[in-house]
């Protein structure tokens, strides 16, 4: 009997497959391991510069009220960090004010595009219990820079 149920069966597989092609897809995500430990990220898109790329610019970043940031980041900011769209090339970058969701950060971007909007997305990642301090103060300005004024 079991004989006759294994030939029967490939006889069904193999007229089916005559008919039915099947397709597998498999979906996954590959996170840097370095930023494993980071439990969210948040995409940040720019808007192209004006007139003209910017290189080594840095880039003020307003947030006001977030919850996300109020609930899951640390109280002082320290586990708040940038990177490049690639999720991987961190940033430099200055915290000016952190508190309750509210954050005003300087980010040093490699290149801002004047044409390509999708090039100016980074990312910020949050959300890492006893980080230590991510900033890159020093980075972020050169010797070149008196004051910033809006």
């Amino acid at each position: 009997m079991r004989l006759k149920r294994k030939r029967f069966t490939r006889k069904i597989i193999s007229k089916l497959s005559k008919y039915f092609v099947v397709f597998a897809v498999s979906v996954f995500y590959i996170f840097p391991a370095w930023y494993s430990d980071w439990s969210y990220r948040k995409a940040i898109t720019n808007n192209p510069a004006a007139g003209g790329d910017l290189t080594n610019f840095p880039l003020l970043l307003v947030v006001s009220n977030d919850n996300d940031l109020s609930n899951y980041a640390s109280n002082n900011g320290y586990d708040i960090l940038f990177t490049l769209k690639n999720g991987t090339t961190k940033l430099a970058h200055e915290i000016e004010y952190y508190s309750n969701g509210t954050l005003i950060s300087w980010i040093k971007i490699p290149v801002l595009s004047a044409t390509e909007q999708d090039s100016n997305v980074i990312y910020m990642y949050y959300g890492k219990s006893a980080a230590e301090n991510q900033q890159n103060t020093s980075a972020v300005w050169d010797a070149n820079y008196k004051g910033v004024w809006h």
